[in-house]
This record gives C-alpha cells, sequence and structure tokens, in this order.
C-alpha cells in the first residue's frame, strides 16, 4: 500500500517516530514534511504549503492509498486546497498530543483556535488514533467543553462521531541501536562506589515541569543525599530560571549540561545515568532507560513508563471507567454510554490472579531518596525506610494505581519503619 505520510514539524519525538514508522512498516512510506520550527504557523498556515506538496507528488507519479497526517496537519485544508490529486483517498490522523489540554504557563491564555483545527481534522479524517489511552479519554472528555463556550450550533454529536472511529496504536520503539553502548565506557561506576546520576532528558519547557523536578533535587540535598546530576533535552532561547539556578547549586556535580547533539552522546548519556526522571504535565510519547530505571513523580495523564523486555503482568490494573461527558448534560447524549476507542489496542494487563502483586512504595519522592540511598549505599533518612536487595535487579518502575505511589516492575523490596 502507498501511504502518504503529512508532518509540519520534522523534528525531535515527531521525526524519529515517523521515520521509524517508514522504516519499519511494510508499505511504501512517502514523507511531506516541514521543518519543525514555528509551531504556531504551521498549524495556520502549514497546511497551504503541504498542499503544494502533495500535489507535486502525486504529480510525479506517486499515487496514495492512504493519507496519513499528524495532529499538528490542518487536514481540512489540505483536502480542499490538494483536490482532485485525493479524491477518494481515505484519511487518518494520527494525535501525539492535542491544543485542547496541552499545558500553557500559568500567565499564558489557551489559543482556541488551535484546538478548533485539531477537532476538524479529527471530524475530516475517516480514522482517528492516539498514540495512548489516556489521550484519547483526555481528548474526547475535553472536546465537549470546548464546544460549549460557542452561542449555537455546537454540533455535540460530533464528538460521538469522532469517538466511534477512533482507535489507539501505541508508538514503537526500537532500543537495539542502543546495544553497541551497553558494554563501551560511558563513565558509569560500580555500584556502591560513587553517587548515583540522575537524568533529566526532556524539553526544557514549562510543560515538561522541570520546576517539580528540581524542587525534588534540592529537597534531596537538603537532606544531605549524595548525587550527581545530567541535564540533556533541547532548550531555546527562553528557557526556566530553574535551571539556572540549578547550574548554579549543582555546578560541581553536573557531568553534562544540555542538548545532546548526536545519537551517540545522548545513548552514552543513557547508559551512564542510574534512574531517569520524568515530572511532565503532559507527556504522551513515554520515554525509558535501556538498562536502567525510570521513575514517573507527579500524578497525570501520562502513560506509564515502558521498557523493553517488562513483563505487561506487572504493569498496574487500569483506573477506574471515567464518567462519560457527554451524559451529565442530560439531552439529547443521556442514554447508553458511548462507544470508547478500543480498535487496535491491546487489552489492559493486569495483575497475575495471586497475593504476590508488586509491593508500593511510599510517596514518589521518597521512592526515589529510597532508590539513592540504596544505589550509593549510604543509610536511609529518618522516616523514610529501607529498600532490601532482592534476587532480580530493579528494572523500571511504573505508576500504581494510586496516582501518589510508585510500584516498582522488580527488585526493590520497601521495608518501612514501625
Amino acid at each position: 500500500m502507498n501511504v502518504l505520510a503529512l508532518e509540519p514539524w520534522h523534528s525531535g519525538s515527531r521525526r524519529r517516530f515517523l521515520d521509524g514508522l517508514a522504516e519499519h512498516s511494510t508499505h511504501d512510506i512517502r514523507s511531506v514534511t516541514m521543518p519543525g520550527r514555528f509551531w504556531q504557523w504551521r498549524m495556520e498556515g502549514g497546511g497551504v504549503t503541504l498542499a503544494q506538496k502533495v500535489r507535486s507528488v502525486v504529480d510525479d507519479g506517486f499515487r496514495p492509498d492512504l493519507l496519513f497526517a499528524t495532529d499538528m496537519v490542518n487536514l481540512p485544508a489540505v483536502l480542499s486546497l490538494a483536490r482532485p490529486h485525493l479524491d477518494d483517498v481515505p484519511a487518518v490522523v494520527y494525535f501525539h498530543e492535542n491544543q485542547l489540554t496541552y499545558p500553557v504557563p500559568p500567565d499564558e491564555e489557551r489559543e482556541r483556535a488551535y484546538a478548533i483545527t485539531n477537532y476538524l481534522s479529527a471530524l475530516a479524517a475517516d480514522r482517528v488514533v492516539f498514540n495512548t489511552q489516556s489521550h484519547f479519554d483526555e481528548f474526547t472528555e475535553s472536546l465537549p467543553q470546548l464546544l460549549r463556550d460557542f452561542p449555537d450550533f455546537t454540533n455535540m454529536h460530533t464528538v460521538r462521531d469522532i469517538r466511534d472511529k477512533s482507535t489507539v496504536l501505541h508508538p514503537g520503539i526500537d532500543l537495539a541501536a542502543h546495544d553497541e553502548y551497553r558494554s563501551a565506557d560511558t563513565g558509569r561506576t560500580p555500584r556502591g562506589t560513587a553517587p548515583p546520576v540522575v537524568l533529566w532528558n526532556q524539553r526544557w519547557e514549562y510543560d515538561k515541569n522541570p520546576s517539580g523536578f528540581f524542587r525534588m533535587m534540592n529537597r534531596l540535598d537538603d537532606a544531605e543525599v549524595p548525587f550527581r546530576l545530567i541535564l540533556a533535552g533541547k532548550h531555546f532561547h527562553e528557557q526556566p530560571e530553574a535551571f539556572e539556578r540549578a547550574f548554579e547549586r549543582y555546578a560541581g556535580r553536573i557531568l553534562h549540561y544540555g542538548y545532546a547533539e548526536d545519537f551517540d552522546q545522548y545513548s552514552r548519556l543513557l547508559h551512564r545515568a542510574d534512574v531517569v526522571v520524568s515530572t511532565a504535565r503532559h507527556e504522551f510519547f513515554g520515554g525509558g532507560h535501556p538498562g536502567g530505571h525510570l521513575l514517573r513523580l507527579p500524578p497525570g495523564p501520562a502513560q506509564p513508563p515502558q521498557l523493553s523486555g517488562a513483563d505487561p503482568r506487572d504493569a498496574p490494573p487500569p483506573p477506574p471507567p471515567r464518567p462519560d461527558p457527554l451524559r451529565r448534560r442530560g439531552p439529547p447524549f443521556c442514554g447508553a454510554p458511548l462507544h470508547s476507542a478500543t480498535g487496535g489496542a491491546a487489552p489492559a494487563a493486569r495483575h497475575p490472579a495471586s497475593d504476590a502483586r508488586p509491593p508500593q512504595l511510599g510517596r514518589p519522592r521518597g521512592g526515589l531518596r529510597r532508590f539513592v540511598r540504596n544505589r550509593c549505599g549510604a543509610a536511609p533518612h529518618p522516616g523514610v525506610g529501607r529498600c532490601v536487595q532482592t534476587e532480580k535487579a530493579p528494572e523500571a518502575y511504573v505508576r500504581g494505581p494510586e496516582a501518589s505511589r510508585m510500584v516498582p516492575r522488580t527488585g526493590f523490596e520497601p521495608v518501612l519503619p514501625a
């Protein structure tokens, strides 16, 4: 099948997703892209440029059987400007993120126009795909409120239409490229011989919550817990002040500061770290450490961290079903619950039917404190408890059924004070 893929922000994780999809797919995927800059203009006017590129590709002889667009594409604009080149070509829109719920700083106001673009693209597509079930839930629960803000002709029935044609398809991840650095000299010290290395690998922006990360590290430092830092991730001309304050405070313990310019450097940083921490307010790409540990600290809609080789049976049970947002308003949506996105999504993994449920740690900050203390062999902080080593080496942490708790996949058995 010939697939014509549209990506107006061909940079970073979006670029890796699309390039990886084209590389591993059995279909012929032809990418039509634009540089990753000026995201607002990409959503406002990128459809004009993409439509021109689509016409050029089709005129050169490529006949698409499917149009694949991401959430930053103004799909109605592309379809209207590229006809008749796309007549009868079904369209799929893949949501990496959405502008209805994307976190905005407290001093900024959400631009409703970009949320409307997401809504119209989902409505125009033949199939809507979300990268996680939680993302689908978040989007469809926010749509009714967006439409209610308008004075008339709110077309609330279109939320049902979008839900019925939606599915969930998790993005792929290929860790094989990291294997060659697993045994390389990355500077990682043997366990217990030096303070553990904590890695930040997110963008240096508000939605990744760097202030929450550094508050946690400051508390560890105030408690005299030793650690070292790798502060990677992409940053721009304007960056949160938290990084500058952290550099002043931890300059002697920072092993790397700034963006990793190539994959080789980034992979070496990953393998050098003992733990990767995510404090993101809104994260659906996920993240991982190929051979270490990942902690997700603040409760939120982000997907639980996933690592290759982890047993899906160790995943926490699914949260209780959320009330349907369209049923709270009474007629005309007061009947049976609407259909939710299930096509293409694997059933949620549950714990085995036994008493061998993974133990739970305390609050997230305490969980990291235990990990750091256990890693460097220091005595536990008063009131925190201690960790004992079990037969298997720790591989990953995932969120527990309670938002404020963490569950170790394997390896750590918390022993709390009496």
